[in-house]
């Protein structure tokens, strides 16, 4: 094909987190390489933030989804990035042949499971962005053809002046922090709020930053209420300021995908303790990048803390040999994938 593919990816999420961060950086970096469109919930993060974007194409659109199904019939490829964007490219495939490519990027089993069979035998390629996550699309049928192309890190952006200003607010304080949705089900929030309590009346100068805002925000700062060491800042567009503010980066999931923004926190030099959850230990190699601790074990993670804190040369360590690791986790390599990737499939 000598013209550049003209490629939809569909994302339709509402919000802006992991997942759409993630196509963000993908449409980005494809932007010299291909004709680019992007089918995305009206008014969605992911839309506001694509508009950043020169030479692409947003289609915005409402639900019913399937009656917007025409709007895909000249593409020559569709790029799924999530589990109704995958339907929709399905029902495209079906009607028009448009050959699909679908990204998978959390470790729960899918609830439609015939549906769900039939969109992943359909597809081109699919794509899990960690091992646990291939292991999750095997069991839907084992011959499904499946490569690893894990997440990338972001690049935040740091304005010097608000970090610094953010350290002077935090003076004195050896700062813990956690970027992610408040969702506990999901990221297991709960957890830190917990050893946070014990903590801070063991050691007084630890204070816990949680960036980012969900559906559990009441009840995590109720829980938190009588802690002057514990914050949440609710969603926050600059996000590279608080990482930049951090000593150390907390993701204990119960339940993550891959856990990109341990990649960020590397990307800013930071310790990092995750949990065994999902696809972390593929980013994390227990004391050589970084602490693992088993999902919801409250202790381990209050060990791990202590740890880093009280060995703050370990800790050193640990953020260097993360910050080396970064190579495979680069955009520009996860994107020379998915060119490859598309390639093959409109052939």
């Amino acid at each position: 094909m000598n013209n550049p593919i003209r490629l939809c990816h569909i994302n339709l999420q509402k919000g802006f987190r992991g997942g759409e961060r993630q196509t963000f950086l993908l449409v980005q970096s494809l932007t010299p390489y291909l004709n680019q469109t992007v089918m995305v919930r009206k008014n969605s993060g992911l839309a506001k933030a694509l508009k950043e974007i020169p030479d692409i194409r947003i289609i915005e659109i409402d639900k019913p989804l399937l009656l917007n199904i025409w709007q895909l019939r000249t593409f020559d490829l569709i790029h799924a990035h999530e589990a109704k964007a995958g339907h929709l490219a399905f029902a495209a495939h079906l009607l028009f042949s448009i050959p699909y490519v679908l990204t998978r990027r959390v470790a729960k089993k899918p609830k439609q499971w015939l549906i769900s069979q039939c969109v992943y035998h359909a597809a081109a390629q699919v794509v899990a962005i960690s091992g646990n996550v291939r292991s999750v699309i095997a069991t839907l049928a084992p011959d499904i053809n499946c490569t690893v192309i894990p997440s990338s890190f972001s690049r935040l952006e740091v304005d010097n002046n608000q970090a610094a200003n953010l350290k002077q607010r935090y003076c004195g304080k050896f700062i813990i922090g956690h970027v992610g949705a408040l969702e506990n089900k999901d990221k297991g929030q709960v957890h830190i709020i917990n050893t946070a309590l014990k903590l801070t009346k063991k050691v007084s100068d630890l204070y816990f930053v949680f960036v980012g805002d969900g559906s559990d925000k009441e009840w995590f700062q109720t829980l938190a209420a009588n802690s002057p060491n514990i914050e949440f800042t609710g969603f926050r567009t600059n996000v590279g300021d608080y990482y930049a503010s951090f000593d150390l980066f907390l993701l204990p999931s119960l339940d993550e995908g891959l856990g990109s923004s341990i990649l960020d926190a590397y990307y800013f030099g930071l310790p990092v303790i995750g949990s065994t959850a999902g696809g972390i230990p593929d980013l994390i190699r227990d004391k050589k990048t970084g602490l693992l601790v088993e999902p919801g074990n409250e202790e381990q993670l209050e060990n791990a803390i202590l740890r880093l804190y009280s060995d703050r040369d370990l800790a050193r360590r640990l953020a260097e040999a993360g910050r080396a690791s970064l190579t495979r986790f680069d955009i520009n390599h996860t994107k020379d994938r998915y060119l490859d990737i598309y390639r093959a499939s409109v052939k």
